[in-house]
């Protein structure tokens, strides 16, 4: 054996880094959708600002083979890299082609798999009980009056602004055939003149707004009235398309926009998405177990060759 096939990682160990390279990447694209930020976000305003609207389970889809591809190049681009430096390769492409049907080392296999479904069970139930905890703990809005200008005091908040729904953009998501229309309305203080940067902006769950004054119409033909209303803030958080919407329409964005989403567990949804990916990781688990034996049975009675 040559130098440099010496210097090569064993079968196993090239697989297994491989399998951990792609489903890094993997969940790294299931963060990046979970949490609406990264790429899935850059292809979704892609979408958006090309069609008025897009499909959330496409994007994800497209996104991670997006991700595939651009893992498998940087991968490659490393690989020649450390042959060009030490002048022997990390792996060998080989190891990872289809080998010849042959019964597996069940244990190795099972290790791996077992292990798999432990860091899937550990990180699901750690991110539903976190999500637990946000969920069910007292929740305390301070008061906010953007009029006074300074930074919020907490991400819970109860904000008193001037809205202008007549001013107000909207983003479309389609999930499973449902199309949902997010409406950002412009919060601004008193005393605001047109042309003035605005910071804050609304999220809305519904087309009224029931204050301890009275109620108001959210629609674009709803007249500006003083808002006081409780929910969390999210920096930076308008979608690329409703920012386009803005700066057409003249209006000056604050550095960054803060988004009052009137839904007042917002946070809570990516710890509950992270708790169910990784209880299904973990669930399918003793089913490729028993996939495993069931192929090297079927190899030994020579069924597959």
């Amino acid at each position: 054996m040559d130098q440099k096939s010496s210097a090569a990682l064993t079968p196993t160990a090239t697989r297994f880094l491989a399998y951990a390279y792609f489903g890094g990447t993997f969940f790294y694209g299931l963060y990046s959708w979970i949490t609406f930020t990264g790429p899935y976000r850059w292809l979704a305003e892609l979408e958006l600002s090309q069609f008025g609207a897009y499909d959330v389970k496409i994007t994800f889809l497209v996104l991670i083979f997006v991700l595939y591809i651009l893992a498998t190049i940087l991968a490659m681009v490393m690989a020649w890299l450390v042959t060009r430096l030490f002048g022997r390769p990390l792996m060998r492409l080989a190891d990872l082609r289809p080998q010849p049907r042959k019964t597996l080392d069940l244990r190795v296999q099972s290790r791996l798999y077992i292990g798999l479904g432990v860091v899937g069970l550990v990180i699901g139930s750690a991110s539903g009980l976190i999500g637990y905890y946000k969920y069910e703990r007292a929740m305390t809005f301070v008061p906010f009056d953007i009029s006074n200008g300074g930074t919020p005091p907490s991400p819970y908040v109860e904000l008193t602004a001037i809205a202008i729904p007549g001013m107000q953009i909207h983003s479309e998501e389609t999930f499973l055939g449902t199309t949902t229309i997010n409406s950002y309305i412009p919060l601004v203080p008193k005393g605001w003149k047109k042309g003035e940067p605005i910071t804050y902006f609304l999220r809305p769950h519904g087309n009224y707004y029931a204050g301890p004054n009275g109620g108001s119409d959210l629609s674009e033909n709803g007249k500006p009235f003083h808002i006081k209303q409780t929910g969390l803030l999210f920096r930076d958080d308008l979608p690329g398309l409703v920012t386009l919407g803005f700066e057409k329409n003249g209006i000056k964005l604050g550095s960054p926009p803060i988004v009052l989403d009137t839904n007042e567990r917002a946070d809570v949804t990516p710890y509950f998405g992270f708790a169910f990916g990784g209880v299904v990781l973990a669930m399918m688990t003793p089913a490729i177990l028993l996939g495993l034996r069931l192929r090297n049975r079927r190899i030994r009675r020579g069924v597959l060759g």
